[in-house]
């Protein structure tokens, strides 16, 4: 369950920071700190909530945000965002015991998220365009 969680939130928190910065105009740093701000609060006022996710929730938010503050020019659209954010929070939920103790580590996992994505995507783009050789 915590999985799907971390998917889901990583997916809002990517997705919501390209169509505020994007769509709307808003700062990258703000299309990341004002969804994050909102998220961060919603979790320390709502005390009911199990901890592991009052704990979880609000990081796995605030790092997959850094995917979605990539450049629209670079990252292409919203469908490479989500691909971004579902690798984000793959990384994440496998890599937490790696990165831990070292600081940077969910800028870290957005950075190798948005770079793989943007490789496949230029990959398959390089491959639909390439003229074939004739045999």
């Amino acid at each position: 369950m915590i999985f799907i969680i971390v998917m889901l939130t990583s997916l809002l928190g990517s997705c919501t920071t390209y169509v505020l910065s994007d769509k709307f105009k808003f700062s990258k740093v703000l299309a990341s700190a004002f969804p994050s701000l909102v998220v961060a609060l919603f979790f320390k006022i709502f005390t009911i909530l199990p901890d592991a996710y009052r704990n979880l929730v609000p990081v796995v938010f605030i790092g997959a945000t850094f995917c979605g503050m990539t450049a629209s020019g670079i990252i292409g659209s919203l469908g490479h965002i989500c691909m971004s954010a579902l690798l984000f929070g793959l990384l994440f939920s496998t890599s937490t015991l790696f990165f831990k103790g070292y600081g940077g580590g969910l800028g870290t996992i957005a950075c190798v998220s948005v770079i793989v994505t943007t490789g496949i995507a230029r990959g398959v783009e390089f491959l639909k365009t390439k003229k074939r050789i004739p045999e």
